[in-house]
Order: C-alpha cells, then structure tokens, then sequence
C-alpha cells in the first residue's frame, strides 16, 4: 500500500472530519482518524466486493506502519449498533491485557 495526499478538509464529508492520514492499494483504501484521543484505521475495499479475512486485516495494519500496535475491533450492544459504511474499523489501543499472546522464546 502506499501513502496517498488526502483532498483539503472542506471537501471532505463526514461527522468526523478528514483523516489523519490514508493508504491506498490492490482496491483497498485505508484511512487513519482520531476521535476523542483515540486512533482509528478505517479500511474499506473498493469496490466491496467481499468481506476481509483477518490475515487481510491484520496485513493492511501492518502495511499502513502499524505492525507493532494492538488494535481492536468493537461489537457495541444493540442499541448502539450501526453500520453506516461497508468498511473495519480497527481502534489502535496501547495494550489488551487480556488478548492471547504467542510465545516468544
């Protein structure tokens, strides 16, 4: 993937404003936010054609130079459920103290 130029804020729409910085490459767009203190890679494939595998998240991650973060998705309770785009969201987090972790010798 490479580091595309993201369009000036005023073109860009959305509640959230522009991203901090996107990625582009093989139909898959990438995209990195901060809201509320908190960083945000947003990944979409373009056209949606399928649903990505988690090897697929977890390359894009990396390839977006965020090899060495933790990153999690988030299933809200129902009520604040919503699906307003075909895309991940992965949120960049310091630790998951409770995540399974390989064993490194």
């Amino acid at each position: 993937m490479l580091e595309v130029q993201l369009p000036p804020f005023p073109a860009w729409p959305g509640p959230w404003g522009p991203p901090l910085r996107g990625w582009e490459g093989d139909g898959v767009i990438c995209q990195l936010y901060e809201e509320s203190g908190h960083q945000r890679l947003t990944i979409m494939r373009v056209p949606p054609e399928r649903p990505f595998s988690w090897e697929e998240l977890q390359e894009i991650k990396s390839a977006a130079g965020f090899g060495d973060a933790w990153a999690v998705e988030i299933y809200p309770p129902d009520e604040h459920a919503f699906n307003d785009i075909d895309a991940r969201h992965l949120w960049l987090v310091d630790d998951v103290p409770f995540a399974r972790r390989r064993v490194v010798s």
